[in-house]
């Protein structure tokens, strides 16, 4: 979480925004099975987090990449225009 804060003070916030949704998350659920001790509640919380924050960042770094790439100019369709990257 440390490292969390540093980027995000730094100004670097899209990649921290899934983390930090993910640790505040999943400190509700913690607080919720204190209160309840309901533990399947909690292992299919923990379970559905385990298998959507990969995909969520996966999602932001493509997202991420496509902004740059529009920026740079590189997903013009004119090919005389485009940047020839060597194999």
């Amino acid at each position: 979480m440390l490292w969390l804060v540093i980027y995000w003070s730094f100004g670097i916030r899209v990649p921290t925004t899934v983390p930090l949704i993910y640790q505040g998350l999943s400190a509700v659920a913690l607080i919720f099975y204190y209160k309840t001790k309901n533990f399947r509640l909690l292992a299919h919380i923990q379970l559905g987090l385990f298998l959507v924050t990969p995909f969520a960042m996966q999602l932001v770094i493509a997202i991420s990449l496509a902004v740059v790439d529009y920026a740079l100019g590189l997903t013009s369709t004119d090919r005389c225009n485009r940047i020839s990257w060597p194999a």
